[in-house]
């Protein structure tokens, strides 16, 4: 049996940690700072429509304070900027026997496990890590406040589509294949893993390929630069133009993607979302921008449109402009309108403006 460690304990991770506890599924949270301190002090609680679960979880703070086994699996559960730092601190980490042998260092002996946006990650993991999946994730889940988070499900707290992104026993499947995966030809800790997230009441499916699954996410994810900028404030008609830019762009690179995944998959009356009485239902971005942490998810996702497009030689210059608005709002840059509406009005006049111009 896997024992899982948990990096990160912001919402996804959370999350998953107090899912985990309530189904007895071994496992390590690894916190930091005040969510640390109120989960040792008085649990992980997590709020849906229907219900409010205290978890109690193992926690530590940090890669020094876990003996890793053989039998671990690492899943990675921070934001796509912090990545390359959490990689380092954890690739070279000792694995040792119930004896205390050193038997190899995590990178080379267990398996990675991404669970966040964009794609960003599955380029940077397999440079630490042999073995590496990764888990496109469908849940509105939010951090709240210190050892408090909120999960706007009805029924399973998330949908969860897994696959191999490398290792010796990842199986290599046709470009754009986005069949599901006969479990017995996947890696082992990958069916363990599958068990473990529906025991903990996720809708959990195995795939060869994740890669279209991943693009076909990356388009929803175009709403959280915007969301981060206008808040409740309704920008569907902005969000369509970003992903339709964003669909010239994957037509351009040649990439294959999903359009939409829990459909395809057969989980989607599975995750049904509902309101929380009191708690605001915003995107990972925004929240970053509201607690001011200097930094922002969404470099990586419209960005990564915007990578792309230039990588093709071409231009996305409408998620380009919400990523500078984006940035240039986290510096306190004045000339960008303070309010939610005014954002949304100038986002709308310069879309509009790019529209004329590409006639």
């Amino acid at each position: 049996m896997s024992r899982y460690i948990i990096v990160g304990a912001g919402a996804i991770g959370g999350m998953l940690s107090a899912g985990f506890w309530r189904a007895d599924v071994d496992h390590v949270l690894v916190a930091r700072g005040s969510q640390a301190d109120a989960v040792e002090k008085a649990g992980l609680t997590v709020r849906t429509p229907h219900e409010t679960l205290t978890a109690h979880p193992t926690v530590v703070r940090s890669a020094a304070q876990v003996n890793l086994r053989p039998d671990d699996v690492i899943i990675l559960a921070v934001k796509t900027q912090q990545v390359s730092t959490a990689l380092s601190e954890w690739a070279d980490r000792p694995v040792e026997d119930e004896h205390g042998t050193q038997l190899g260092t995590a990178g080379e002996l267990l398996p990675l496990m991404l669970f966040l946006n964009g794609t960003d990650a599955q380029e940077q993991a397999p440079r630490w890590f042999r073995t590496v999946s990764t888990t496109v994730i469908y849940t509105p889940a939010v951090y709240t406040e210190p050892g408090q988070l909120a999960v706007f499900m009805e029924d399973r707290w998330a949908g969860l589509i897994t696959g191999p992104v490398c290792g010796p026993d990842a199986p290599r499947p046709q470009a754009g294949d986005t069949s599901a995966a006969d479990n017995a030809a996947l890696p082992h800790y990958l069916q363990q893993a599958d068990r473990d997230f529906t025991a903990g009441n996720f809708a959990s499916v195995l795939v060869p390929e994740p890669s279209p699954y991943t693009y076909g996410k990356l388009l929803a994810n175009l709403a959280n630069g915007i969301d981060a900028l206008v808040g409740s404030v309704d920008y569907s008609d902005l969000l369509e133009q970003l992903q339709d830019e964003a669909r010239s762009v994957y037509r351009a690179a040649g990439i294959e993607h999903c359009p939409n995944p829990p459909e395809e998959l057969g989980f989607a009356d599975r995750i049904p979302e509902a309101p929380i009485d009191g708690v605001q239902n915003l995107s990972s971005t925004w929240q970053s921008m509201a607690r001011g942490t200097g930094n922002i998810e969404a470099d990586y996702l419209g960005g990564e449109i915007v990578r792309l497009a230039h990588l093709h030689g071409i231009r996305a210059p409408k998620n380009s402009l919400v990523m500078q608005w984006c940035r240039r709002v986290m510096t306190g840059d004045t000339t960008i309108p303070a309010s939610p509406e005014d954002r949304a009005s100038g986002l709308r006049e310069a879309f509009d403006q790019l529209n004329k111009e590409a006639l």
